[in-house]
């Protein structure tokens, strides 16, 4: 299960912004030491090109299964640790990226993304990494992948990429 649904409500309720730091919590949740480092989800998903823009679905639709995850983070390690980036996934369907706390970007969990164009809900960087490019990177690095092609093999949706969102350090609480 996934983070996504109904995040931004849940953190309105509490008297929070929707843009409250969900990440660095689920992480901790999961079991991973979410202190001193920024955190955000990096959500899988598979992105379907529609008439006039794309459809993004969050991994709660995937089906994922671990033994898929594990290779798919491998890749995404590899690709990115040059930028100090790793990823992490305690769960199948929930996965992180931790960088830091400067590098964090402005984003839009995924299910705000149905109201409109993907191009309008890009993250915004703030520091000198660009999530965009990153964004896109990833897109590219999982097309092809052997993990996608066995998904489609089995009539499943590839993941077409990651979804970054909800990031932010551990607060104090």
């Amino acid at each position: 299960e996934t983070a996504s649904a109904g995040d931004p409500w849940l953190c309105e309720r509490w008297g929070m912004s929707a843009t409250y730091p969900i990440a660095p919590l689920f992480a901790e949740h999961d079991g991973l030491d979410a202190s001193n480092e920024g955190w955000m989800f990096a959500e899988p998903v598979h992105l379907v090109p529609d008439r006039d823009r794309v459809k993004l679905y969050p991994a709660r639709f995937l089906e994922l299964q671990a033994v898929e995850t594990v290779g798919l983070i491998a890749t995404l390690n590899a690709h990115f640790a040059d930028r100090h980036l790793q990823f992490l996934a305690p769960t199948a369907g929930r996965w992180y990226v931790r960088c830091s706390p400067s590098e964090i970007p402005v984003t839009t969990p995924p299910n705000v993304t149905r109201f409109g164009s993907l191009a309008d809900f890009q993250p915004k960087s703030s520091g000198a990494l660009d999530w965009r490019s990153l964004q896109n990177e990833a897109q590219m690095l999982l097309f092809g992948q052997p993990v996608n092609e066995a998904r489609e093999a089995a009539g499943k949706s590839p993941i077409s990429g990651v979804w970054f969102w909800g990031g932010g350090v551990l607060p104090e609480l």
